[in-house]
């Protein structure tokens, strides 16, 4: 049970309490006998109820979506626990493919405390968009059945606990417990913004701080070194080091056949996984063929198979070889040589690389955060320490966080993003989230 709201007349106090935010019991108490003082004669009104939705899903991808059926799905990113934009809330489960049970609900006013037995909690903005209809509940699929009226709320805000979350390391499958969701609404005439309330609740590590084994930290250092962002624009590379993460220990070629299999792909299929690319594609998606023409540029075979791609890495110096008590297998190499100037970049890739090449952190936990933070924007300059505070994550992520932002120009900082501290006054642009 939790307590809605305290109502006293001076001579004693009534409790209302609830449970999953509805009124269930209410408790009448002399003043002193709880060890309360006397007060003088007050009232504070208590919240009501004005609509609710329950659903059980599935998800796959880890995605859960509370957002008004009209806007286009997965508009927004799944962050380190929740984020919002007008319309849309994503929240993160902790498993790619959870059971979840989610109830949102509606009040008229700020709704009282909640039981202290959920795992994480964060508040935040929330708006409707004008002619975004109902509000619904989604995994990966569309929804389907149950919504909420929401358009007439105004500007908002939005609680989001959460239980469950952790559960799933060293169990079996069998053991898991469906994750619980709540959802609590309420206008909020004051408009605050992004900062405004305590600091997040998070009872598990963040994704950035996830314990690595050394075979999981060599390949993640293909990432510190900017080259899994670079290439996985095609299928071949992402499965391949996906299997080779996968393996954990030194490994022949054909060692990571099985892994491909799962995904019905061998060494002869196509680059991107799928179909021989034609020239037609690159007017639709140009990455990939950018890719291929930068790593013709510098010297590499044609790359038009998964085989030709494992040769690619080898050639990069992203695989080595290594002798172990079974004769020579390949092994990741933690530390290869960056992306430029084996390949040419950009300015604004370079400056970007420049800041995220930093050993050991990993900034897309922040992504979804960061993209909350400039939707709901203080109308003051922040801090990054203010902002790490707000979020609970270590402030020296917020800060490589804000000097990627200033370089490639989401933000103006005012001052050099490469002196950004985490006492540096950060002034963030207004966007379409105070409007």
């Amino acid at each position: 049970m939790a307590v809605l709201a305290v109502i006293s007349d001076g001579r004693s106090v009534t409790e209302v309490a609830a449970s999953w935010g509805v009124p269930r019991q209410i408790r009448r108490t002399p003043h002193g006998t709880a060890g309360r003082s006397p007060t003088s004669r007050q009232t504070v009104r208590m919240a009501h109820l004005v609509g609710e939705l329950e659903r059980e899903l599935v998800t796959d991808f880890a995605i859960l979506s509370v957002q008004q059926a009209g806007l286009e799905a997965f508009g927004i990113p799944v962050g380190t626990f929740a984020a919002s934009e007008p319309g849309a809330l994503s929240a993160a489960p902790g498993d790619r493919n959870a059971d979840l049970r989610v109830r949102v609900e509606r009040w008229d006013s700020r709704p009282g405390d909640v039981a202290d037995d959920w795992q994480d909690c964060d508040e935040l903005p929330w708006a409707p968009v004008s002619g975004g209809g109902l509000l619904t509940v989604s995994g990966f699929d569309p929804p389907t059945g149950g919504d909420l009226a929401i358009e007439d709320i105004g500007p908002a805000r939005v609680q989001v606990l959460a239980r469950g979350r952790h559960q799933y390391a060293g169990r079996a499958v069998e053991h898991f417990e469906p994750e619980q969701w709540l959802f609590r609404f309420w206008p909020d005439t004051d408009r605050r913004d992004m900062l405004a309330g305590p600091p997040r609740r998070l009872a598990g590590p963040l994704p950035s701080l996830a314990e690595r084994n050394p075979w999981v930290a060599a390949v993640h250092g293909w990432r510190v070194a900017g080259w899994s962002p670079r290439l996985s624009v095609l299928a071949a590379f992402r499965e391949i080091e996906t299997a080779v993460r996968l393996l954990g220990h030194p490994f022949e070629r054909d060692d990571l056949t099985a892994f491909l299999r799962v995904r019905q792909l061998d060494w002869t299929s196509p680059v991107n996984g799928s179909v021989p690319m034609t020239s037609d594609d690159r007017t639709i998606n140009p990455g990939p063929f950018d890719l291929l023409d930068a790593l013709g540029a510098a010297g590499m075979p044609q790359v038009a198979t998964f085989a030709d791609a494992f040769t690619c890495l080898v050639r990069l110096g992203l695989l080595a070889r290594c002798d172990t008590p079974s004769g020579e297998r390949w092994v990741p190499n933690p530390t290869p040589g960056p992306v430029p100037p084996v390949l040419e970049l950009s300015e604004r890739a370079l400056r970007e690389r420049e800041v995220r090449a930093v050993p050991h952190v990993d900034l897309r936990y922040l992504d979804a955060d960061l993209r909350t933070l400039v939707c709901w924007p203080p109308a003051y300059p922040v801090t990054p320490l203010a902002v790490a505070v707000r979020w609970s994550v270590p402030v020296e992520h917020v800060v490589d966080a804000f000097r990627v932002g200033a370089l490639v120009g989401a933000w103006a900082a005012g001052v050099d993003p490469r002196e950004i501290g985490a006492d540096t006054p950060v002034t963030l642009p207004a966007t379409t989230g105070t409007a």
